[in-house]
């Protein structure tokens, strides 16, 4: 990386940074420094008020934007837990109604079989008692599948709704919270008297 000499415009101190540096800050004196460059020359000019600001704004929405994008990603990866895989394949979330409709569906398709078969038992005897056996297990299936989905319906929910409190939050806010500790980005921040990496 190439470098440049400058002096601080504030007080004088003399120090280097690098050529594609548009903005810093003196390590002498504190003063926030632009650094202008025309035809060849390069030097350093206090920044003004509103130029920090709109830099600052410009800093806040760039970080606001990638919490938002962490966010959608954290729920793209927790949505697949809850997702069920239909018979070809396909994904779908489960729902409240869903799951009612599976455990009406095994105890009436259960109990239609267990009553049929109860109602030929005497003509066939000896094994076919073991006939209404396999309604009882029809209807324990769909009924305990449907626990299962209406249970994984209401996860699904909460995990929704807390996702979208997230994402409304930061965008009424307008403003990105602060990062999580193992997320935190530090911006670059140059400082002429200490040596560059």
């Amino acid at each position: 990386m190439t470098t440049e000499k400058l002096n601080c415009n504030h007080c004088g101190a003399t120090f280097e940074v690098p050529t594609t540096a548009r903005f810093v800050t003196c390590n002498q004196c504190g003063a926030q420094l632009s650094v202008l460059r025309s035809g060849g020359v390069s030097y350093t000019e206090a920044s003004s008020g509103p130029a920090l600001r709109d830099m600052a704004d410009r800093l806040d929405e760039i970080t606001r934007q990638n919490e938002l994008a962490r966010i959608d990603r954290e729920w793209q990866i927790e949505r697949d837990q809850y997702m069920r895989y239909g018979r070809y394949g396909s994904r779908y979330r489960p729902t409240v109604g869903m799951s009612i409709i599976t455990g009406v569906i095994g105890l009436v398709g259960g109990g239609l079989w267990t009553l049929f078969t109860l109602s030929i038992v005497p003509q066939v005897g000896g094994f076919g008692l073991l006939f209404p056996l396999f309604g009882v297990f029809f209807m324990a299936v769909g009924v305990g599948t449907a626990i299962y989905n209406y249970n994984l319906a209401q996860r699904y929910d909460e995990a929704y709704a807390a996702y979208q409190q997230r994402r409304q939050r930061l965008l009424h806010d307008g403003q990105a919270p602060p990062p999580h500790d193992e997320d935190r980005e530090r911006p670059e921040t140059f400082y002429p008297s200490e040596p560059r990496p």
